[in-house]
């Protein structure tokens, strides 16, 4: 089982990775199986991408970082409880195809094995998300 201070430390490291930008170094503390996973809304966004031995995990964190340049995050609340966490945040962030600088709320739900991230499953504004991708055209 991981410890509070250990999740807690990969959680501090995995958010700086983020706002630097820094799609490797987002992944850094993830299982060989690990898996991430977007949901919003029912008929929006549900991406999973299992593994970041494939390649998968990377190319997607890579994709999402060309797209949305990560500027500020507003942790709201951190709840760690035995290997699961959850993190409540406003992330102000720049959508690069539109230029356009947003303010959206976003929920992490962590859970970990072995002093690394089996799962993170992040849910977000898909409203925003289409909106923004339909600006872009």
């Amino acid at each position: 089982m991981t410890n509070r201070a250990v999740i807690n430390d990969i959680l501090n490291r995995s958010y700086a990775a983020r706002l630097n930008n820094d799609p490797e170094g987002s992944i850094d503390d993830f299982a060989k199986t690990g898996v991430f996973s977007m949901f919003g809304a029912e008929g929006g966004h549900q991406t999973a991408v299992n593994s970041k031995i494939d390649g998968g995990l990377a190319k997607a964190l890579k994709d999402m970082t060309a797209v949305w340049r990560w500027r500020e995050v507003a942790e709201r609340a951190r709840l760690i409880d035995g290997n699961r966490a959850s993190v409540h945040y406003d992330l102000t962030a720049d959508f690069t195809p539109t230029g356009e600088t947003v303010v959206t709320e976003i929920i992490d739900l962590w859970r970990f094995e072995d002093g690394a991230v089996a799962e993170l499953r992040e849910f977000v504004d898909t409203a925003l998300l289409q909106r923004l991708e339909q600006a872009a055209g």
